[in-house]
């Protein structure tokens, strides 16, 4: 458990510190308001989930989070904490700090991970 900590808070150190340096609040914007109308049952969140899977599989790395997004919390596909992970770490890897302290997150409770 201790080997797990040091890096633990380094993420979230480096994710302190890197807060708002992101681009694109267009995707985060888009992804409250879809997950406001996947709230009231709007069909919507299943049309943004596939909008936002195409710019992820292109490698955008906010797109890349907001996917873990979906994945993570059920928002207008089947929640699946092993694909969450997975776009998580994508996005991590290109330096996306959000996607680097819920991966770290994820670690740490063991959700999605071995």
């Amino acid at each position: 458990m201790t080997k797990f900590i040091l890096p633990l808070l380094l993420i979230l150190c480096v994710g302190l510190l890197s807060v708002g340096c992101g681009s694109g609040s267009n995707d985060k914007e888009s992804f409250e308001e879809t997950e406001a109308k996947a709230e009231k049952g709007d069909d919507t969140a299943k049309k943004r989930f596939e909008e936002i899977k195409v710019k992820a599989e292109n490698g955008n790395e906010i797109s890349q989070y907001n996917l873990g997004i979906f994945y993570q919390n059920g928002i207008g596909v089947k929640q699946d904490f092993k694909q969450a992970v997975k776009w998580f770490r994508k996005s991590a890897d290109q330096g996306y700090t959000r996607s680097q302290v819920n991966l770290g997150l994820m670690y740490n409770k063991g959700v999605g991970v071995k």
